[in-house]
């Protein structure tokens, strides 16, 4: 769990994925304890964001298939109210997200990781002989309703990938009964495939961690998904030093990120990752990165 990239992207960025995480593993965990007391708090989930509609959905699923009509009524009022205080976006028409919905996983897993919970979703129902735990519900249904719905619309994948994150203890009891039911002299697949894993998980961990080399291989235009969490703090010092405590941005997410780090929005300065064609007076500052240039913004005056 520690070793996925999602798991670290979601401990490193400000986003809903960590705390989506914790509420959804805190509701598991009150449900196995007392239901009622995860109804509770799955009602005052249902208050606080509509990023927890796939877990209200999921747990509708599970009292439906334990055959509690009663209970799938109320947790269908706890919806309803959900969605009329947040909403829930079901617009948009045939689009091509689907594929891409699909490289985000891959990304927040690894690719062998997710093909390996795709084969934990399909074994629990169809292989497995144990009774299907609500986690398996949870995982599933926020899985199944991003793909479903990535074929209309452009999702928030933080919000469902979390729920699918937390799914690895089934992924490790599918592999541990293929792993037991075969006498040691045929673990050899088992084996290769837990290597194969292992290892491409410590590689991206590694490349997370220690990734600055990687900017050699960038051109400094910005247009890399990675420029949008670094160097903010490097700008902000920057502008810091030459006495600047308030920019305008054409970029609202540079904007966001600068004011994070206390620089606000206003004042007699402009900040841009693109060259200005017409100014009064344009300081360009350079970021560099083992001597290369890894990004370049433009302080203007107005």
């Amino acid at each position: 769990f520690a070793l996925l990239p999602g798991v670290n992207s979601a401990a490193l960025l400000v986003n809903t994925a960590s705390f989506v995480m914790f509420a959804a593993l805190l509701f598991i965990i009150c449900y196995e304890k007392n239901r009622y007391v995860g109804y509770v708090l799955l009602a005052i989930l249902a208050l606080i964001d509509n990023a927890f509609s796939a877990l209200i959905l999921s747990a509708i699923i599970y009292e439906f298939v334990q055959k509690r009509l009663a209970i799938c009524l109320l947790l269908s009022a706890i919806a309803t109210i959900n969605i009329a205080l947040h909403g829930f976006d079901v617009s948009g028409h045939p689009s091509g997200y689907f594929l891409d919905i699909f490289g985000l996983y891959g990304a927040i897993f690894s690719p062998l990781v997710l093909f390996y919970f795709i084969y934990a979703i399909y074994w629990y129902p169809f292989r497995s002989t144990q009774k299907i735990p609500l986690l398996w519900f949870v995982a599933t249904t926020a899985f199944v309703l991003s793909i479903l719905l990535s074929l209309r619309q452009n999702l928030p994948i933080e919000e469902y990938a979390a729920y699918a994150a937390i799914a690895i203890p089934l992924m490790i009891r599918a592999f541990m009964n293929s792993w037991r039911v075969r006498l040691p002299q045929f673990r050899k697949g088992q084996t290769i495939l837990a290597g194969a894993i292992l290892s491409s998980l410590l590689v991206v961990v590694g490349l997370t961690f220690f990734h600055m080399p990687l900017y050699f291989f960038l051109t400094p235009s910005g247009k890399h998904f990675a420029y949008e969490h670094h160097f903010t703090a490097e700008l902000a010092d920057r502008l810091r030093s030459l006495g600047i405590n308030q920019v305008e941005s054409d970029n609202n997410g540079l904007q966001v990120r600068l004011k994070f780090y206390n620089i606000g929005e206003g004042g007699t300065h402009s900040i841009s990752s693109r060259e200005p064609k017409d100014a009064n007076e344009t300081v360009r500052m350079d970021f560099t990165v083992m001597g290369h240039t890894a990004a370049s913004y433009y302080l203007t005056a107005k």
